[in-house]
């Protein structure tokens, strides 16, 4: 579901969640005393708001009035209020929380039982135990909390896992993987054969975790089991426990079901015995690509060993198992395979062709200088990405003017990587060519340049860089090149440019009214980037003041993408506006990608 879908839905839960996730830092000062005051007022418009806030505010004043709000009408605000009650960690709100366990709305619930697992209190024991058994909507989040709980806990899950009810026995398990207590590991084992499948997977998950070999045998014989589910939880806790009796019963369920091969594959690569090796390989010939990657991976874990198996692989008539083959052979740094790889950069296949270019980078002979640079103008997008990264981790001079070319590939992908890749090879022919694609239309084209021109340290990037901010979309690589270049701004307007780009809040904040004439200038004019930032960076900010600067930019200015930034924001007020907006224009806005970011207050 869409977040635009869910904000119709349940605008309640939405909000809170979005804008308690986005109030990342803490409040300015001066404005606790507000935020305080729009809590207790209904008609405020901004309870939810100011409850997340204050949550990061680390201000003990906002302690009981987050308290009162638990009991308020609105079960939004009282999520809300218990949320930031459990970012705060303030004793204090234990109690009131555990009686908030019995909340009608099962949202406010979930999120107390989330708040009082970050407050690590044993008080809240006996009332998340209750939870965890007789609440259905909440039981996932107490049992989390109590996972949280330490010590106090243990007796009450042992207890559990004779619960009538078998969702309480499979969380009850679940909560004693996460206690860490090897005193779990007989009752774990007993819950092996439970009647419920998910107290069994439970139980198998938090023996693979406690790590006591006793529940070796016991896993093994769950390899048998009849849910396949618990036979992916039996084969991957046994490779967390690394023991060998597990090898065989392992290899023989590589033959089981697509998340079990994977599941088997994976936990024979951990216990690390080169008897597992042919079988691994002729899983390569997987249909699933899933299984083919965790045999892969497998091999590529199991090292040397495999070496000689892999480089037959690479002649096989599948491609996928060539391609498997030549993706491990450049995790296992020997360099025997840096001629077969060479010669796999012709295969038919381009998938092979691509695993090949990525470990013969990885190998990092510069043998393959010449071979990877044929393959930049691959018909296949992929093997000229893979060839752009292999030619920047080689080093080699000689790959720079066939780079240089590839800066004009026609795939956006292919030119970020190239640009990398330009910037790791310290050659400075690349510079008048990098400046120039800090032109391009795409933002991730800038910040690549921006960043390939900052390691190649040549200040002449200064002037350019600096003279297409601000850049909201590519202003983190704007701000790290201008910085690692030593530039030091002169105006405000450069000052607050350089202060979004490096997410300087205590700047941004301290300077608030210079901060906020620049911003609110750029919001008048034409400049669709300067107008972007500043819409961007005053919700960021979160100051209620700039709100009608920001509805009217909207109604004057408004795109698809700027909708959904408001839409998605996490202030109640800008949200709505943004719905009114996409009513007004005709956006559908359940398949917006690649809007700008921003939440509100979350600097």
């Amino acid at each position: 579901m869409d977040r635009f879908t869910l904000m119709k839905k349940a605008p309640g839960r939405w909000l809170g969640l979005c804008l308690v996730l986005a109030s990342a830092h803490c409040l300015w000062a001066d404005d606790v005393q507000d935020q305080i005051e729009a809590l207790r007022n209904p008609k405020s418009g901004s309870q939810v708001s100011a409850a997340a806030a204050l949550g990061n505010s680390a201000d003990p004043r906002a302690v009981l009035p987050l308290i009162d709000s638990l009991n308020a009408s609105s079960p939004a605000l009282r999520a809300a209020a218990a949320t930031a009650l459990g970012i705060f960690g303030d004793p204090r709100a234990v109690l009131p929380l555990t009686a908030c366990l019995k909340d009608t709305d099962p949202d406010v619930r979930i999120a107390v039982a989330e708040a009082l697992g970050k407050l690590h209190d044993a008080r809240a024991v006996p009332a998340l135990v209750s939870c965890l058994k007789t609440d259905a909507q909440a039981r996932i989040a107490a049992a989390a909390a109590l996972g949280k709980s330490g010590q106090p806990a243990f007796e009450p899950m042992i207890e559990c896992l004779k619960d009538p009810i078998p969702e309480a026995r499979a969380a009850a398990a679940g909560v004693l993987g996460a206690l860490n207590d090897p005193r779990a590991t007989d009752a774990l084992i007993a819950c092996l054969t439970d009647a419920n499948p998910e107290a069994r997977i439970a139980a198998a998950v938090s023996l693979g975790s406690l790590g006591n070999t006793r529940a070796v045998e016991p896993l093994i014989a769950a390899l048998k089991d009849p849910n396949i589910a618990v036979r992916n939880a039996a084969a991957t806790a046994l490779g967390a426990l690394h023991d060998a009796r597990a090898e065989k019963p392992l290899i023989a369920c590589l033959n089981d079901g697509v998340v079990v091969r994977s599941a088997a594959a994976e936990a024979l690569g951990k216990i690390g015995k080169a008897e597992a090796v042919d079988p691994l390989v002729s899983n390569l010939k997987d249909t699933d690509a899933g299984a083919r990657n965790s045999a892969a991976g497998a091999l590529g874990t199991l090292g040397l060993p495999a070496f000689e198996p892999l480089l037959t692989s690479l002649k096989s008539p599948d491609a996928n198992v060539r391609a498997a083959a030549a993706g491990v052979l450049g995790t296992l740094g020997d360099g025997r395979a840096e001629l077969p790889l060479i010669g796999c950069l012709t295969d038919s296949d381009p998938a092979v062709r691509t695993a090949a270019a990525r470990s013969l980078g990885r190998l990092a002979n510069t043998r393959a200088v010449v071979p990877l640079t044929a393959c930049l103008t691959d018909q296949d997008v992929g093997v000229r990405n893979a060839a752009a990264e292999a030619l920047g981790l080689l080093g080699d001079a000689r790959a720079v003017a066939p780079l240089l070319t590839a800066l004009d590939d026609s795939n956006i992908g292919v030119q970020i990587t190239v640009a990398g890749s330009l910037g790791s090879l310290a050659d400075m022919r690349a510079v008048t060519p990098l400046l120039g694609r800090l032109q391009s239309s795409d933002a991730g084209v800038r910040g690549s340049a921006a960043a390939a021109l900052a390691k190649l340290g040549d200040k002449r990037a200064i002037g350019p860089i600096v003279g297409i901010l601000p850049d909201w979309e590519a202003r983190t690589e704007f701000g790290a090149a201008l910085k690692t270049l030593g530039w030091d701004p002169i105006s405000d307007n450069e000052r607050v440019y350089f202060w979004i780009c490096t997410t300087d809040s205590a700047n941004l904040k301290t300077q608030w009214e210079k901060t906020k004439r620049v911003l609110l200038a750029d919001l008048q004019t034409s400049d669709r980037r300067k107008i972007d930032n500043a819409a961007c960076a005053l919700i960021s900010l979160g100051q209620e003041e700039v709100l009608p600067d920001l509805f009217q930019v909207l109604k004057d200015h408004a795109s698809k993408a700027m909708t959904a930034t408001y839409l998605n924001c996490g202030n109640a007020r800008l949200a709505e506006a943004a719905r009114t907006t996409a009513t007004a224009h005709g956006y559908d806005m359940t398949d917006v990608q690649g809007a700008p970011q921003a939440a509100w207050a979350q600097w």
